[in-house]
Order: structure tokens, then sequence, then C-alpha cells
């Protein structure tokens, strides 16, 4: 089973013209059923939305129910709860709802149970569909049909022409007792039956004896070309109570009117008999000659020349043709032609000629049922340009999700609001919802799934709806290789980290962070002194150690070494191990005074053969310790390696002592007692 309706809120309220939403209700393994449905009710022009619920699947809630003013239940396969469903639509006609049982709906086999069925709300005998075959016809009753002068039942109006098919598909039963039929079948089955109105305050329902899908989605069904579409939806607007909208536009002063002189047949005057061209034309129906002038097309000019009695397609009594009649000579030639047009559908029976719109076409045959219209279809659909929503292509089922009053077949964005239509880049898309609204993408490729068409997305590949572009060359923040720098599409990028040569502060080193601790342009990467302005990246002695930051700038020393921490590498540094705050140098030799063991005496060498902590090069005893270098005879020599100390240097002399300046005897005397030879020693 499947549900033909739209979302329209809860409508209970008897329905008025342009809001008449039904729903059918179905089960069927005949795929293409539900989309013929739908096409024949809305070709009748009384329906403004129609959608399909599966109910081999599903059991609609009553909320689904509700948003329909009416549903119609077809099956021909069982559904997934035939007692679920009759529970759900019993509930749905006591809030108000209008139910149709169609064929297989009120079977054994495949048909509604639950409530529904037990209550006795069906109007008609359960009994298994069959196919009666023989292309059988519907009519309405006699006390239920549209005659001229008199209006029949709302049921059978428009249901003018039959063909049940091969199948003629039917269940064989009789209405039950206080149950209306209105239409049978030609072998007397009831084929529209109406249900008991006990209480006017709850729904109506009715029974439609046919199988709803037509000939061209089953061969064997009703003929697609005749009016069982019609009967579907009378029985849907009775069963919602529709009240149809009074017309001006009605024929309410003649029964009859076949040459279309706007005189009822019974105030026309009678036709001289005795004229043998009238005596000829014989009324079927009485077998007599037709004694009236409205059998013929202006009498007083043409007398019986012209008889109009047999151009009346529909039988409806009012005179209509489609096309000029034309009356020749002997030689074939016209001499007059002329066009009956007193019947708003000249092919179908109307004798009411309703017109809603009262633009000149019945209601029956109008293709526009509430909108005047001047009769154009350049589509040939069911629908005239004027109330058409695609009115250049083909689209019965009318179908319009966005609301837009643009069909879905023709509109440019389907699923988006655009009345407007607006196709900047004439690819078909509406700018509405085209991805890329100034540049042609018919088929809206987006290959990052950004919304944003990959024809006019600045970053096709990689994923940025807000398409940032901050440099303003047409490349995507995202995917830009310098993205603050325009830049082209192919820029180099020769160290692969994603920054593109032109503004990559090391282009040969990848360095995708950029990171440049002393903003001198140069990534740290590749900045011999990263923490170091220095743009230019001076480098004398060449160690990869820029001049501004290393310790050593003339002597290479890639490892920066400074035992001593005082700011000068151990390469270029005299006094490696020994902290120098100004790197004095009093001798000039290069070796600074924090660490030089001569301050005064240059000394290349700074060597200290005996380890006193005085240079060879200024120490007074080279080669023996004396750190104190005393001198006592300020001889040069020192005291510890000065074997004549008291005499000053020089050469011996035997026998004479010198007294040191500044010295008296006496105060050597006790000196001199050192020396002495002992007692007996002479020598």
């Amino acid at each position: 089973m499947l549900l033909l309706g739209a979302a329209f809120g809860l409508l209970w309220a008897p329905s008025s013209a342009f809001a008449q939403v039904a729903g059918v209700l179905g089960s069927t393994d005949n795929l293409g059923a539900n989309n013929a449905i739908r096409e024949q009710l809305l070709c009748t022009g009384e329906f403004t939305e129609v959608e399909f619920i599966d109910l081999r699947s599903m059991v609609p809630t009553l909320a689904d129910l509700q948003q329909h003013h009416a549903v119609i239940v077809f099956s021909d396969v069982r559904p997934l709860d035939p007692t679920a469903l009759g529970d759900r639509l019993a509930e749905y006609l006591e809030l108000g709802g209008g139910v149709v049982l169609a064929t297989g709906s009120y079977s054994d086999d495949t048909g509604v149970a639950g409530r529904l069925a037990v209550e006795g709300r069906v109007p008609i005998e359960r009994g298994p569909v069959v196919a009666a075959g023989g292309n059988l016809s519907i009519a309405a009753t006699p006390e239920h049909a549209w005659l001229p002068g008199v209006a029949g039942h709302f049921t059978t109006n428009g249901v003018n022409v039959f063909d049940g098919g091969t199948g003629s598909y039917q269940v064989a039963s009789d209405a039950v007792a206080g149950a209306t039929v209105t239409a049978r079948w030609s072998n007397d089955v009831p084929a529209i039956v109406l249900g008991e109105i006990v209480d006017p305050t709850v729904g109506r329902i009715a029974v439609t004896n046919l199988y709803p899908p037509p000939s061209n989605v089953d061969p064997t069904s009703w003929d697609v070309a005749t009016d069982g579409g019609r009967l579907m939806a009378n029985a849907l607007l009775w069963a919602m109570k529709y009240q149809r909208p009074a017309s001006t536009c009605t024929n309410v002063w003649v029964t009859q009117d076949l040459d279309c002189d706007t005189i009822d047949v019974a105030d026309e005057r009678f036709i001289d008999l005795s004229d043998p061209e009238c005596a000829d034309n014989i009324d079927p129906e009485t077998g007599q000659p037709y004694d009236n002038a409205d059998y013929y097309l202006d009498y007083g000019s043409f007398g019986c020349t012209i008889p109009v009695f047999d151009l009346d397609e529909d039988g409806d009594l009012l005179g209509g043709t489609t096309e000029p009649i034309e009356v020749v000579n002997d030689d074939d030639v016209v001499v007059l032609s002329f066009l009956l047009d007193c019947d708003n559908c000249p092919e179908d029976y109307n004798p009411d000629q309703s017109d809603l719109d009262c633009d000149g076409v019945g209601d029956i045959c109008d293709s526009c049922l509430y909108v005047p219209d001047d009769g154009t279809n350049s589509d040939n659909d069911c629908f005239a340009d004027a109330c058409d929503n695609c009115p250049e292509q083909d689209n019965p089922a009318q179908r319009d999700e966005d609301l837009d009053q643009i069909g879905d077949a023709c509109d440019n964005c389907v699923v988006v609001f655009n009345p407007s239509q607006l196709d900047s880049d004439n690819d078909f898309w509406g700018d509405d919802c085209d991805i890329c609204p100034f540049v042609a993408n018919p088929f809206q490729e987006d290959d990052d799934e950004d919304e944003v068409g990959s024809f006019c997305d600045n970053c096709p590949f990689v994923f940025n709806p807000d398409q940032a572009d901050s440099d303003g060359d047409g490349i995507g923040d995202v995917c830009d290789l310098c993205p603050d720098e325009p830049s082209a599409i192919d820029e180099p990028d020769a160290d692969g980290d994603g920054v593109g040569d032109l503004c990559d502060n090391c282009p040969t080193a990848f360095n995708a962070e950029q990171t440049d601790i002393d903003i001198d342009g140069l990534g740290d990467v590749c900045d011999n002194c990263p923490a170091f302005t220095n743009r230019e990246q001076e480098d004398e002695d060449e160690d990869g150690i820029g001049d501004v930051c290393d310790l050593c700038p003339v002597d290479p020393d890639s490892d920066q070494a400074d035992a001593d921490g005082d700011g000068r590498g151990d390469v270029c540094d005299t006094c490696p191990d020994d902290f120098d705050e100004d790197f004095a140098d009093r001798d000039g030799d290069g070796i600074t005074d924090v660490c030089d063991l001569c301050l005064f005496v240059a000394s290349e060498e700074n060597d200290d053969g005996d380890g006193d902590g005085v240079g060879d090069a200024c120490d007074n005893c080279p080669e023996d310790p004396n750190p104190d270098q005393a001198d006592f005879d300020r001889d040069g020599d020192g005291d510890a390696c000065d074997n004549l100390i008291l005499r000053g240097g020089g050469e011996v002399t035997k026998g004479c002592t010198t007294v040191p300046p500044g010295h008296s005897l006496p105060l050597l005397l006790p000196l001199l007692l050192l020396v002495r030879p002992r007692s007996g020693d002479r020598s």
C-alpha cells in the first residue's frame, strides 16, 4: 500500500477550493502504480499535492494520515499489518478524515482488518477481486445522473466515458443496507458506493469498486484515456466533504441549444414540415421529423438546409464543434463556414456548463480549473500554461518540492526556494543553489565537498568553504604556498615543505613552521645566527656560524665550544679555561692577562718549565720553582737558583767582600758567620 498526499496540517473542516490534499494507501508490487495514480488525480485539477507511503513495509501513524483531507486505499498484495491499518483508519474517520476504499482493500486476502472492518463501517460486502473482463463500462445510476437542467450526484459529475479494460477488475458483491450506489458497472455490479451518514461530525467513507492503477502501468486495467481518474477524485472530494465554490458561470437557463442562438429549445419556433427538406430529417427518439428551429443553423436564413442536430458530439444538447463546419455548393466551393461554440466542453458531456474560473472553458475539460487561461498548452500535459508550474516541460505530477511555484521538472533549484530562477552562468542551475553561480558547471562537481564547485573553488581539492584568499591572487589560503604574497598556482617549492619558494624564509631547507626567532627574514633552520639579526649572513671563517654570533669569527669552530663561558670560543681564546672580562693583553703577546704567566714580557709560548706559575720568559729561576721570585742580590737570578746570593752576581773575586748597597758591614756579619768554615777546615 502507498500513501498519496502532502504535508498540509490538521484540516478537518469541510474543504474549499485550491487546498485539496488527497492520500492514497496502497499495497502493490506494481512499481509504476504510484506515479500513475498520482498523475491521474492531479490531472483533475482538484488536488494541490499527492505523495506516497508504501504500506507493504509500514503502517502510517495517525499524524501521517491527518496530513491529508482524505485517503484512498487499494491492495493487490497483503499489507504489513492489516489489523493495525484498520484500527488507524477507524480512528482517522472518527476525527473527521475521509476514506475511500478501492478493490483489494475490502477483500478477505489483501483487505483492511481491525476496527474498520469489524465495526460495520465499510458500505460494501467483502469479497474477492475478480477480472470480469470484456472492457466493461461504468455509468451513473438513473437517479444520480447529470441531465440537462438536472444536477446529478457529485460523485458522478464528469464520469462520462469509462472503459474497464480487458480485466475490468471489481469485487462482485452488493452494497450493504443503508449505503448509496451512485454508479454501476455495465454488468450491474456497484461501482461507486457511499457509506451511510449517521453522524455528520465524523468523516465519510466511500467505495470505488475498481483497480486504481490505469492501463499505462497495467495493460489489463482501465483505459487511461477514460474517466477513471475523475471517478476516484470525485469519491475523495465527497469523502472529505468538499464544498465546491459557487460559480457565476453555470448554465441555468437552457436545457437545449443546439444552434447556439441562446434560445432554449422550448422557446424556439416550430418549423414548416411541408418543406420536403425538413421532413426528411427524422428524430431517432420519436421517429418524427424535427419540428423545432433549434435543430437547424439559422432556420430563418437557411431553412432546413444546415441541420445541427448531429453536431452535438458529447450529447449534452448544447452545440459545440472544435473545427469549423463548412458548406459547399455543387462546385465544391465553400459558401459558408461556421463554428458552434455554446458548449464550453464540446467533447465532454456537461449540461450544467459549470465554469469556476469563467474563462469560457467548462470545468470538466478545463486544464486550469481555477485559473483563467486561453487553452495554450505548450508541453501537452494535462495542465494549460496558465496553471502549469512547468509550462514548457511535461510534468503531469506538478511536483514542487521547494514550493516556489516552479515545478521540479523545470526548477533550476529543486530544493531551494528561488522563484526568480536567476541563472547567471546559464548552466541550468539557479544561482541560489549553484555551487559555482558565475562559472558554468552543469555537473556541479565538488571534489573537496565544501559546497564550492571545483570550477570556481580557489582550492578545488582542499576543504575551504570560506574561500579565504588573503593576498587576493585567486588561490585560497589553505592551499596557497604563499598565502600572504601573490603567487602563481604552480609556485615552486624546492624543499617540499608546503611553503613556496617565493615566500619561504628557507627555500632550500624544509621548515614548514617558518620559525624565525630573530625576525631577520631568514628561517631558523637556515639562519647561521638564528638568534641574532644578520640578514647578510656574513661568515668570515666559513664554519657555518655567522660572524655576529660566532665565538671565533675568524677561526673555524662549528661546535662553538667555550669552556670558560667568557664569550670567546675555545678555538680563539688564548685563555680557554679562564673567564676573562676584558681580554686585556698588556705585553701584546697574544696571551691575555688573565692567564699570561708573564704579564709584561711578551711570550707567545707562555711556557712555565718549573711549574711555579711564573712563565719561563720572565722567571728568574726558570728551572727552580720560586713563585715569589725572590732575588736578594738583585742580580736577575732568583735566590732559589743564585749561588752567589750575597755577591750580587758577576765573576767571583777571592778575598774581596762587597757590601750590598744600603747595607753596613756590621749588619752582614751574622750572615758571614753562616758561611764560615768550621774549625780546622781551611780549605
